[in-house]
């Protein structure tokens, strides 16, 4: 998942132009491939934080999110909260 994925990429891997795979996508996920990629990224890092120890940098680069930076960024405006109070709420 820490992997880069373009959507010239994620075309070829369906065999469709940029362009038709970018309809067809917002057509079945109605949202843009870099969206549901963040999202699908925030899904995984809060599993990690519910579930393991690893410190919050380890889990943005095993997430693709690159930095623990981004992470707090990205987790914030998906779940309106910060990883670290994310996390507390599961150690009770």
């Amino acid at each position: 998942m820490a992997q880069h994925y373009s959507v010239e990429d994620m075309a070829a891997l369906v065999n469709m132009s940029e362009r038709n795979f970018l309809r067809q996508f917002k057509a079945q996920f109605a949202t843009s491939p870099a969206k549901w990629l963040i999202g699908v990224r925030i899904k995984r890092a809060s599993e990690l934080l519910e579930t393991t120890d690893l410190p919050s940098k380890a889990i943005a680069k095993l997430c693709g999110l690159g930095t623990e930076e981004s992470l707090r960024h990205h987790f914030r405006r998906q779940l309106n909260v910060s990883p670290s109070h994310y996390r507390k709420q599961f150690a009770e």
